[in-house]
């Protein structure tokens, strides 16, 4: 086997820490998928938001509306504990998070849970969960000030799945949305801008890259991979698939930090976790 790319490292267990300035991105294994390209972090993020308060948390669960969510017959409320982000400080969030994972084969979603939570910047951990009686190697952490990275990816290459978030912005009547898309070296980079009218620093960008090349080629702004949606007044809905393998996001108090999450992206023939 021919390892390409040196920096590459593998990582086992549960909530180990890893440094992304001096720890590897996935593991150069080939699983026999060599003709798939992947996406993949390298994890040496280059740049930064404006200063958040790490204040995650969590509690029970809730539901998400028809027509703002993955599940095509109604509302949808994923079970276990719900995790999300009170406010960051000036007011960008009034809850906002709720990472669950939606199985279209059974119409059901269960919530990506977070052992280790408001960590340093520069520390990103390794977690192995189960959800939908699937293994998921999940990586998360703030990679830089105002700047957070949340790797999900399946261990299984033919489960499909989505992955939603939901909850409530600050910016109250005064919410501006919109989303983009940035030529990056690799492809097509797809991002969502959520700002209050009038201010600064009650700014928020989400940045969302599938684990498989061809997939995210293939995707479209409410058409086809990438949804994003305005509920009420300030309720932002995002939500990403159908697809395999996984998909790497970046949280951001920032107008825009594309080029950077972009240059944090390479590709590989290796492994996608």
């Amino acid at each position: 086997m021919s390892f390409n790319h040196p920096f590459y490292k593998s990582y086992t267990g549960t909530t180990t820490a890893m440094n992304p300035k001096t720890d590897g991105g996935v593991k150069k294994v080939q699983h026999g998928f060599t003709n798939t390209t992947f996406l993949v972090s390298n994890n040496s993020f280059s740049g930064s938001g404006i200063s958040a308060t790490k204040d995650m948390a969590s509690t029970s669960s809730r539901s998400i509306p028809y027509n703002y969510n993955p599940y095509t017959g109604g509302a949808l409320t994923p079970s276990g504990s719900r995790y999300y982000w009170n406010d960051w400080s000036n007011d960008v969030f009034d809850g906002w998070g709720d990472w669950n994972i939606f199985n279209p084969a059974t119409s059901t979603a269960e919530y990506i849970g977070f052992a280790t939570l408001n960590s340093s910047d520069g520390t990103v951990y390794s977690e192995t969960q189960t959800m939908h009686s699937k293994t998921f190697s999940i990586k998360h952490g703030w990679v830089a000030q105002g700047v957070f990275k949340l790797d999900v990816a399946c261990t299984d290459p033919t489960f499909t799945f989505w992955v939603s978030h939901w909850g409530n912005m600050g910016s109250d009547g005064s919410t501006n949305n919109y989303n983009y898309t940035y030529n990056a070296s690799w492809g097509t980079l797809f991002w969502n801008y959520n700002y209050q009218s009038g201010s600064s620093y009650e700014v928020f960008s989400t940045y969302a890259i599938p684990k498989v090349l061809e997939t995210n080629q293939s995707g479209s702004w409410n058409s086809s991979i990438f949804f994003s949606g305005i509920n009420g007044n300030d309720n932002l809905a995002l939500w990403y698939g159908p697809f395999t393998h996984g998909v790497t996001f970046y949280y951001a108090k920032s107008t825009n930090v594309a080029s950077n999450v972009a240059s944090d992206i390479v590709t590989t023939t290796g492994s996608w976790y």
